[in-house]
């Protein structure tokens, strides 16, 4: 599975798997995968900041960006995994700060 590897707010979905990875055939089949914009993942740090006091790293606020952009359905109960506080002050800073 090729991935391009890029820059990202969100450094640790950017790919860079190693030759024979396991990984995405693991998930291939069980889960659904959608893309998030770095504004959206910006737009998630801020939410989680401003109502929960919450701080998260990119890739960690993944879910909750895919969630608030209407990207998954959302039907009963759902849940975000957040994870990581990964980030350093700067790029956080300019995170909540960047549109």
């Amino acid at each position: 599975m090729p991935v391009e590897v890029g820059d990202s707010l969100a450094d640790g979905l950017v790919g860079n798997l190693e030759p024979g990875c396991v990984t995405p055939g693991v998930l291939r089949g069980h889960v659904d995968l959608v893309a998030v914009t770095d504004a959206e993942i910006r737009a998630a740090l801020r939410a989680l900041f401003t109502a929960h006091g919450l701080v998260a790293e990119g890739a960690g606020a993944a879910a909750l960006a895919a969630l608030l952009a209407g990207k998954i359905e959302v039907t009963g109960r759902v849940v975000a995994v957040l994870s990581g506080r990964n980030i350093t002050a700067p790029a956080y800073a300019e995170a909540l700060t960047r549109d």
